[in-house]
């Protein structure tokens, strides 16, 4: 009688001490922090890409070529090469180009939220409201923000990008 008592309690234990770890072994929502280094309805000077897309810079040396063949206009590539890439990385969502231009048609990054090896970039693309006028010509709307690392990097990390909860682009960068 008294091993099966025993067997009971070594049984509850191994149970309850499963509750405590197991939480500690998944990965948690870690939100991070981030600032605006800008936001614009487009580039003046430079090129953009063509549809809705994203990029990651995480050295200074990566400004002048950061990739999707996106030249930075001077003045926002000073400031990106100003970044402390000790502390943060830069995440730079793009709208896409657009056949007019109205400040409705902006790019808002809403939320920056870690899960283990994934980053979820949450981002609001503006709606033109009906009877507005939008001006001919080229837009493409952009916002850049600068993201406090928090926690063990140093791996690939996958990016997703998200607009009113949909994936609109993923791509996988090495965050040193």
């Amino acid at each position: 009688m008294k091993k099966a008592n025993l067997r009971v309690v070594l049984a509850a234990l191994l149970l309850a001490a499963s509750w405590a770890i197991l939480p500690a072994c998944r990965p948690r929502l870690i939100e991070l922090p981030f600032e605006t280094i800008a936001q614009s309805e487009g580039f003046s000077t430079g090129r953009s890409p063509a549809d809705p897309n994203f990029l990651v810079i995480t050295e200074p040396e990566q400004v002048d070529s950061p990739g999707l063949d996106v030249q930075f206009p001077a003045d926002l590539a000073g400031q990106l090469r100003a970044v402390d890439y000790q502390k943060n990385f830069v995440v730079a969502v793009f709208r896409g180009t657009l056949t007019g231009t109205s400040p409705e048609l902006d790019v808002e990054v809403l939320r920056v939220v870690r899960n283990g090896d994934d980053v979820v970039v949450q981002a609001r693309f503006g709606e033109l409201e009906p009877g507005k006028l939008i001006l001919p010509g080229f837009s493409s709307p952009y916002h850049v923000v600068a993201v406090t690392r928090e926690g063990q990097w140093s791996r690939d990390i996958r990016f997703v990008v998200e607009v009113d909860g949909e994936e609109v682009v993923e791509r996988t960068y090495f965050i040193p």
